[in-house]
């Protein structure tokens, strides 16, 4: 991210293990001494809540690992799953901690926080459930475009955005070619 002179002006990270976790160590390997502030509003779902609801093998780790070890495809025998578990969630369909409709909205006034902050280039480490309901929303899309942003988002992939005269643009999304490409990965 150094060699793409994404040298942060201000840094917000979600309040979670893995966007702390991410923030801290890209900042040290860009040489970043730069302080950074959490935005609660911009943690991901919890999705395993979700996941136990519709499939409850996923509240039994190694039976679950034992159950996809079986599969002819693991990865897609996951995916499978998880986008039914996740339209299970946008239907209102079992009793989450965090309903669909509110975890956007959690996201939008996350995302409107750091828009009303942001100084120059404003660096946030979030995940790709909160970057797809808020490219869902810039680009004006329906709720299905959420899963298919989603699906495809990499692991520490960049998604740029401009804030120009008060409007949100979308300048690039998922960028991933800092990566090589063994430390791709998607969930």
């Amino acid at each position: 991210l150094g060699r793409l002179e994404l040298l942060p002006d201000s840094i917000i990270a979600g309040a979670m293990r893995r966007h702390r976790e991410t923030c801290e160590t890209a900042l040290a390997a860009m040489n970043v001494k730069t302080e950074w502030a959490t935005e609660a509003r911009c943690n991901e779902e919890e999705h395993e809540v979700g996941s136990r609801n519709h499939w409850p093998l996923f509240a039994d780790k190694p039976g679950m690992r034992e159950w996809f070890i079986q599969q002819e495809n693991p990865k897609r025998a996951f995916t499978q799953i998880f986008n039914q578990a996740v339209a299970q969630w946008q239907g209102n369909a079992y009793d989450y901690r965090e309903t669909w409709l509110d975890f956007c909205a959690r996201v939008h006034a996350g995302f409107d926080a750091v828009c009303h902050a942001a100084q120059g280039n404003t660096l946030v480490f979030t995940s790709g459930g909160v970057i797809s309901v808020i490219l869902r929303r810039i680009l004006k899309l329906e709720v299905d475009s959420f899963q298919a942003f989603s699906r495809t988002l990499v692991n520490t992939g960049v998604t740029r955005v401009v804030l120009r005269n008060g409007k949100v643009q979308v300048a690039s999304v998922n960028e991933h070619l800092h990566l090589p490409k063994a430390m791709i990965s998607y969930r």
